[in-house]
């Protein structure tokens, strides 16, 4: 049986927008055509094992033809009367189903493609953040890659295990460059379409982004686990991203 806050219950949702384009104040749109390879943060050589992982998949997928520009979520998603809300202060949505995630990011912008954010579509949004810091909060390149790749604890509020045991966790933490809950759970994407075996299961195609639990602390430590996820089975952190077109 899936588990769901007693807040959910209790909430009143100032408004319950169309999710039509630019309805929602924390849609965030990433153009990685805008990435420019001559920019001082993407000639930066990455040094550590999630610095090379953001940048081999921006560049696999560059050279293979596969980017494109899409709409994420600057917050996570709490769920009210069986919908996704992007909005702060709610209990995020964590203790659902993959079954049910599907449902809930299908049907909350079924014009727009509404589904879930998948690996490439994570990375560009993490090297998004790092030319923010660089270019608008004048960060040093190395810093902005270690601190959105490997440690992220200066950038968000970082979700222990202990605090499965404190109730909910409120949508709208710690932010930077309008980006909100970077530490806010364990984040759900899913493997790149071109990447998947279309003769499995497609729930065997998610993917564990490990962002700021006990260890590592980077928005982008990925544990490639297939299935139940071995031992990063669904546990009441479990946040599924979102994108649409």
């Amino acid at each position: 049986m899936e588990q769901r806050t007693e807040l959910e219950t209790n909430i009143l949702v100032s408004e319950v927008r169309s999710n039509e384009v630019g309805t929602n104040e924390y849609e965030r749109k990433i153009d990685p055509f805008a990435f420019s390879m001559d920019a001082e943060w993407m000639r930066y050589e990455p040094v550590t094992p999630w610095q090379r992982k953001t940048k081999e998949l921006f560049l696999d997928a560059k050279a293979k033809g596969k980017l494109h520009s899409f709409t994420c979520m600057a917050i996570d998603p709490a769920v009210v009367d069986g919908k996704l809300v992007y909005q702060k202060g709610l209990p995020s949505a964590i203790g659902y189903g993959r079954t049910t995630w599907n449902k809930l990011l299908k049907n909350y912008a079924p014009s727009r493609n509404s589904r879930q954010l998948a690996e490439t579509e994570y990375a560009c949004k993490n090297l998004h953040i790092i030319g923010k810091l660089v270019e608008e909060e004048k960060w040093d390149s190395s810093k902005a890659w270690y601190t959105v790749c490997d440690d992220s604890r200066e950038i968000a509020d970082c979700y222990r295990k202990d605090d499965e045991q404190k109730g909910a966790i409120l949508t709208g933490g710690k932010g930077i460059c309008g980006f909100y809950d970077l530490g806010g759970g364990f984040k759900m994407i899913a493997q790149d379409p071109w990447k998947r075996d279309l003769n499995r299961d497609p729930y065997d195609s998610w993917i564990l982004a490990v962002p700021h639990c006990e260890w590592p602390y980077g928005v982008f430590a990925i544990a490639q686990t297939r299935g139940n996820f071995g031992s990063c089975s669904y546990t009441k952190a479990n946040i599924v991203q979102l994108a649409m077109d």
